[in-house]
Parts: C-alpha cells; sequence; structure tokens
C-alpha cells in the first residue's frame, strides 16, 4: 500500500512540474515576440516615416547660345550672345529686334522701328527673388533711357505660386513670377505674369500689358536647349 501512494505522489509532482515548465516555456515565448513585434515600430507606434528629399533650387536660368523658344503668336526668341551675367536675346521673328537681360531684368533693347532703350540705374537687385520661392518679393526703382529721354518706373519681380499647366510643348511644372511696373511721371503701366519652367529655361506662358492695349498672352508651342 506505501509503494502505491509514494508512486501515485511522485506521478502528481512529475506532472506538475511537466505543466509549468510548459506554461513557463510559453510566456517566454509569448514576450520573445512581443519585443520583436516591438522593434519594428517606431516609439509611436506608426509605421517609420519614408526618407525626406530636399527639392532642388531654382536659380538664375543658365541660358545658352543656340538656345530657341516658339509662341503661339509667332513670337520666336534665341539667345545669340552670353557674357557673364548678360544674355543677348534676338527675334527671329523679326530679326531687327533684340534685348538682353541679366536673369529676369532687361537691361537694354532695341526694336524694329529703331527705339533704343538702355537701363542706366536700378535701386537694388530684382534678381533677388532668386532662388525661387513662393512669397519672394524685389521692390526697386528704374531707371532707362528711350533715344536719350529719361524714364523712371517703379517697379517690382515677385513669385506667387506655382501650377502645374498643359501647353502644345508638353505639359510643365511651373513658378509663377509676376512683373509690374508704372511710370512714376504719368499714367502708364504695364505687367507681365510668367509661367516659368525651371526645365525650358523661359516661360511657357505669359499674360502682359503694356500701356492702353488689352491683355494678350502667349504659349509655348515648341523649344531647343543646348546643353
Amino acid at each position: 500500500m506505501k509503494s502505491r501512494i509514494h508512486y501515485n505522489t511522485l506521478s502528481y509532482w512529475i506532472k506538475a512540474v511537466s505543466m509549468n515548465v510548459w506554461q513557463l516555456t510559453a510566456v517566454v515565448v509569448w514576450m520573445a515576440c512581443g519585443i520583436i513585434l516591438s522593434g519594428c515600430e517606431t516609439p509611436s507606434g506608426a509605421l517609420p516615416a519614408p526618407p525626406q528629399t530636399t527639392e532642388r533650387q531654382v536659380t538664375l536660368p543658365p541660358w545658352q547660345v543656340g538656345d530657341q523658344w516658339q509662341y503661339s503668336d509667332g513670337y520666336t526668341l534665341a539667345v545669340t550672345k552670353v557674357e557673364g551675367p548678360v544674355t543677348t536675346f534676338q527675334r527671329k521673328d523679326k530679326p531687327d529686334n533684340w534685348f538682353q537681360r541679366q536673369g529676369v531684368f532687361k537691361l537694354s533693347s532695341k526694336n524694329h522701328r529703331g527705339n533704343a532703350r538702355r537701363e542706366v540705374y536700378h535701386s537694388k537687385d530684382p534678381n533677388e527673388i532668386f532662388p525661387l520661392k513662393i512669397g519672394n518679393k524685389s521692390l526697386f526703382v528704374r531707371e532707362y533711357t528711350v533715344n536719350g529721354r529719361l524714364v523712371v518706373h517703379q517697379s517690382s519681380w515677385s513669385v506667387d505660386g506655382r501650377e502645374t499647366i498643359q501647353v502644345p510643348a508638353g505639359k510643365f511644372d511651373c513658378w509663377i513670377l509676376v512683373w509690374q511696373t508704372q511710370n512714376t511721371a504719368g499714367s502708364w503701366s504695364g505687367y507681365e505674369k510668367w509661367w516659368y519652367s525651371p526645365l525650358v529655361r523661359h516661360y511657357v506662358r505669359m499674360e502682359y500689358r503694356y500701356g492702353d492695349m488689352q491683355p494678350m498672352s502667349r504659349v509655348l508651342e515648341k523649344y531647343e536647349l543646348k546643353k
């Protein structure tokens, strides 16, 4: 009888220990899984954020001799000379017309009627809107001569926004640049609104008005860029 009691007691303790070992193993496995899963999450429980990309800054247009743009109204421009920061453009549709720019700022020009314009002074750099950023603005006074007669204007360039537009030359991501000017000695005023594409190095659409003329616009039909 005593042997049977001892045997039953021993069997009971063996089963109890086996059960405790199994339960302990289950707890250890559960804790290990929790640690592994928690390592796959950020402290807040959210998935890791994708890496941030830095957008390339848009600086002054890198015009090259041979660059050319043709617009819907026949207006066609070509770069004929680059001397440091000054670029000379010629109207291919009206070869007697040319002008020079330093960035967006027009310095000198001459048209087929023989009217010559030459910038002689500006109070600050209009190209301070570069690198382009929405809200950038440059207010300045400019003085230029027209056939020797001095003209003074209060002018501005501003970066008013961004927009993706479709024109005959393609679909482009654009910066909206606005030029406004007012003759300080009279009522004459003008403006240009550019949809400027860094890819094209020029505007792909422009709305404009000079003096009493009706507002006009043009869009880019084709272009050619030299590398």
